[in-house]
């Protein structure tokens, strides 16, 4: 494939007139005085990063990588420029990224991470949090749900120093439940280094080293506060495909049948899981649904698309956008995504069939117990169903904010993930970026199980929609949001609660 002319060569070419040969020996013995040239046009500066389109710097990789038979010899600069020119071409914020030396970066994941906008919140929080890669084989592992891990989902409140991480939920037969974890324990040690009270560079290095191991050889020390007692665990890594949907129920109460679940994360386990859960409240004639998504950091939104279809049906979404996309101006927004009334035939242990047809509730109201760990995809829910008047009751934190998205691109065996879309709901709203806030703020009950009727959260929106206060000593809020969090506060950017692809989210690769 033709790539444009250097810089260098377009010079060489721009002088042929006076020499002989574009870096020869030899030239006219007396030449003529030549006329003064014009100022040679500009050439944009790529910065050791190779010069073209993204198309035309699309896999031409460094190193070859076997099983993508799509890779073509290239270098390292052509990988950059691939990485810039993707950026420039696709990225939300294009016109605020920093111009950066190639060759100052050793490797192109290392330019990839720099190459972002630099602004700062007004909370001071960074604008773009949302920029990771992963080796193609770790994607396409996450897609399916497969992780490596212990087993452990975090519940962090605010993620600031004091830290004051407990564990929340504990997937069964899990590294965690076989070593004795149980929600509510609060980390205190990693490795024998303070986990509550240490933010240097060196140990939050050691945390994200622990919390996220790289392999199944690495065996971390996890030091508890129990009932007065500290605990000590040690625990090694497993590939695990976790269940997304848990604790699925129908509970009788003075509103009716309610259903409840846990709802984990977006991934291509759920199709079939939020189908059979979907499935048995409506057999069981709910009234109302009580979606726990208090840990649910996101992922696919074609699920998010699909539970919204289960919970509103035909009725309420047919002919309606779940979400539309706002872009740079130079990325097309492509085509709007519906309210999906059909599987997709996601990757999972037991995947649905392409085309069966989805159960639906034909719920007018939901209720969803939130977090500052609901983000983005679990957002995208509450926003969509908004959209379509479906009411949407909120209880429990404000929301972490994040109304962006993003399709996966894949080069040289790595898959990037940045900003380019920001969601928009079918009346064109979608500016959350400080969260969405509750109607009634509880905070999460570690003395209870998930599903429990006397779980805090859950017995609050038992309560509201039983037609009651939120609780005996205050009223529902209407609407506004607490206070912004102090600036330079949080360590969420640094100590890593999960993996960043439960915080975004994907849209189909298709698009």
């Amino acid at each position: 494939m033709k790539l444009p002319l250097s810089p260098s060569l377009l010079w060489c070419t721009a002088l042929a007139v006076l020499l002989t040969a574009c870096g020869g020996d030899s030239a006219p013995a007396k030449p003529p005085l030549p006329e003064p040239l014009p100022d040679p046009v500009p050439v944009p500066v790529y910065a050791d990063a190779a010069a073209g389109s993204a198309l035309q710097l699309w896999n031409r990789c460094e190193t070859m990588h076997a099983g993508f038979p799509q890779n073509w010899p290239g270098t390292q600069a052509e990988e950059k420029g691939f990485i810039r020119a993707i950026m420039e071409e696709t990225y939300l914020w294009d016109s605020e990224l920093p111009t950066l030396k190639g060759s100052d970066y050793p490797t192109v994941v290392a330019y990839f991470n720099a190459l972002k906008s630099p602004q700062l919140l007004a909370s001071g929080r960074s604008k773009d949090r949302f920029h990771f890669s992963y080796p193609n084989e770790t994607w396409l592992a996450l897609s399916s749900g497969i992780e490596l891990g212990y087993g452990i989902s975090w519940s962090v409140g605010a993620n600031r120093i004091p830290r004051q991480w407990r564990a929340a939920m504990i997937d069964e037969a899990s590294p965690a439940a076989v070593a004795g974890i149980r929600r509510g324990d609060m980390l205190v040690m990693i490795d024998g280094v303070d986990f509550i009270n240490r933010g240097d560079a060196a140990a939050v290095a050691k945390f994200n080293a622990a919390l996220a191991p790289a392999d199944t050889e690495q065996r971390h020390t996890f030091t508890w506060w129990r009932d007065g007692r500290m605990l000590e665990t040690t625990l090694s890594g497993i590939s695990m495909n976790a269940s997304p949907v848990r604790n699925v129920r129908v509970l009788d109460t003075p509103a009716g049948k309610t259903g409840y679940l846990s709802f984990v994360t977006h991934n291509g386990p759920a199709e079939r899981q939020l189908y059979d859960a979907i499935s048995q409240f409506r057999a069981a004639g709910i009234q109302e649904l009580v979606l726990d998504l208090r840990y649910n950091g996101g992922g696919l939104v074609a699920v998010a698309s699909q539970l919204a279809y289960m919970i509103a049906g035909p009725s309420a979404s047919a002919g309606k956008t779940f979400m539309r996309y706002s872009t740079n101006g130079k990325l097309e927004p492509g085509r709007p995504t519906a309210f999906i009334d059909k599987a997709l035939g996601l990757t999972s242990p037991q995947p649905l069939l392409p085309g069966v047809a989805l159960p639906h509730l034909d719920l007018k109201r939901v209720t969803l117990l939130t977090g500052p760990a609901t983000c983005s995809a679990s957002e995208a829910l509450i926003n969509g169903l908004r959209g379509i008047d479906v009411e949407v009751r909120q209880i429990g934190g404000q929301t972490c904010g994040k109304p962006y998205a993003f399709v996966p691109m894949q080069n040289c065996g790595v898959t990037y993930f940045f900003v380019q879309y920001q969601g928009l709901n079918q009346r064109g709203w979608g500016d959350y970026a400080d969260g969405f806030a509750p109607e009634c703020e509880v905070d999460d009950d570690m003395e209870h199980a998930l599903g429990d009727p006397a779980e805090g959260m859950l017995a609050v929106a038992l309560r509201r929609n039983a037609g009651l206060a939120c609780s005996v000593a205050s009223a529902p809020r209407q609407g506004g949001r607490p206070a912004m969090r102090v600036a330079g506060a949080e360590d969420a950017a640094t100590v890593q609660v999960r993996s960043p692809l439960k915080e975004i989210a994907i849209l189909p690769e298709s698009r």
